[in-house]
């Protein structure tokens, strides 16, 4: 996940939280402190963080984004799904005459 501000306003930290079922979030990841000097910032600034272990389907993610002064904000809830992709085999290998699809 990565995300960009172009800029902070008192801004303390981010937390990556993560759902099941788009409703009930919980913290995914430890405070992320601002990048601005002393939570202010007027250019933009790059942040990121990896899901080391997602959910197997439907995981919704969002920022939790908490000012100096205590004020909350969230972002839009984001749907990213994670499962069995489809596997495709082609053989043999090296072709000759004929390739499998399958």
């Amino acid at each position: 996940m990565t995300w960009i501000t172009s800029q902070e306003i008192d801004n303390s930290h981010f937390i990556v939280e993560r759902s099941r079922d788009g409703k009930s979030f919980s913290a995914l990841s430890d405070k992320i402190s601002s990048k601005g000097l002393n939570g202010n910032s007027q250019s933009i600034l790059n942040y990121a963080y990896t899901d080391a272990y997602p959910i197997n389907g439907h995981n919704y993610y969002r920022l939790h984004q908490e000012d100096l002064d205590g004020k909350v904000s969230y972002s839009q809830v984001v749907d990213v799904y994670f499962g069995n992709e489809t596997q495709v085999s082609l053989y043999p290998n090296p072709v000759q005459n004929q390739l499998t699809l399958r």
